[in-house]
This record gives structure tokens, C-alpha cells and sequence, in this order.
């Protein structure tokens, strides 16, 4: 007998939302770009500072687009996670303190995968601006051939298992 492939999970606007995905990929304006260079290399180039304009055209036309696809493939990757990862329980160690914008504070996590404790640090996860603290139990989706690779999903306590036993 053969065992029936998993479905890939749903990946729903509001669940986006709570693991930190774009709404949408967002496309890069190579019309507008190009439009403002054109506009800008006029003045700069009348002001004799070619340098600049320099510079600024590999800011708009390769830095801003590499920046984006490399934001675009790692919203792709925690994509895959999602759909085709294992749901597990972790416990939190720690929330370390975010940056300016406090939207990147890493959580370390303790998963048990397999019988093995393995830890991971997960990075701009939006539950952890929520007031995640340490020693709380969270639902997470990690790769099964990395579990370091995983995705906080919800804040909640472990099922309880009751056992009855005969004597």
C-alpha cells in the first residue's frame, strides 16, 4: 500500500501576515528608473559631475534590482517552508533586542527533531515583536532535512496527552 502524498499547505493573505511574507511579490519599475536617471544625468552632467552620475545609475539600475531579487527569493524560500515543511514544537531560549526598526529581533528556538534537540535562530519573525519570551512554547514549520530552517508560526501550549494505563 502506498502512502498518499501531503496537499501542500494553504498559504492564505492573513497567514502571510503572521509569519513575515509579502502581501505580493513586488516588481522592480525599470521604466521609472530609467526615467530618473535620464532626468538626473542632465543637471549632473552640466555640473561636471559624472562620478556621480556614475554612481547613481548602478544604484538605480543594479543595486535597488539586486536588492529586490534577492528579497524576492528568500519570501520564495520561506514560501516552499511553508507549504512543504513538517509542523513541529519548539520552546524559546531567547529574544534578543531588534534594531532601529525593531523588526529584525532573532529568537533562538530549542526543536526536538527526532529524538534530538536541535537550535536554531529565526530572524524577523513577527510574532517576536508581539512579546514572545523566553520559555514559551510555538508551533513551528521547519525543513525536514534541516530543521535549523524554520518558520514560528503561533504562540500556543503543547497538546496534553492522556494515558490510561491497565494494570
Amino acid at each position: 500500500m502506498a502512502l498518499d502524498a501531503i496537499p501542500p499547505r494553504e498559504l492564505t493573505p492573513a497567514l502571510r501576515k503572521a509569519i513575515g511574507l509579502p502581501a505580493r511579490a513586488a516588481r522592480y519599475r525599470w521604466s521609472f528608473a530609467a526615467l530618473t536617471v535620464g532626468a538626473v544625468a542632465v543637471p549632473l552632467l552640466l555640473a561636471g559631475l559624472p562620478k556621480v552620475l556614475g554612481l547613481f545609475a548602478f544604484v538605480a539600475l543594479v543595486g535597488l534590482p539586486l536588492g529586490l531579487w534577492i528579497e524576492r527569493r528568500d519570501a520564495a524560500a520561506k514560501e516552499e517552508l511553508f507549504r512543504h515543511g513538517a509542523l513541529g514544537w519548539a520552546t524559546v531560549l531567547e529574544v534578543e533586542p531588534g534594531g532601529d526598526s525593531n523588526k529584525d529581533r532573532p529568537v533562538r528556538l530549542e526543536l526536538w527533531v527526532e529524538g534530538a534537540a536541535v537550535q536554531t535562530t529565526v530572524r524577523g519573525a513577527p510574532l517576536a515583536r508581539r512579546g514572545l519570551e523566553p520559555g514559551a512554547d510555538i508551533r513551528v514549520i521547519y525543513a525536514a532535512d534541516d530543521p535549523r530552517r524554520c518558520l514560528i508560526v503561533e504562540r500556543g501550549a503543547r497538546p496534553v496527552v492522556d494515558a490510561v494505563f491497565d494494570d
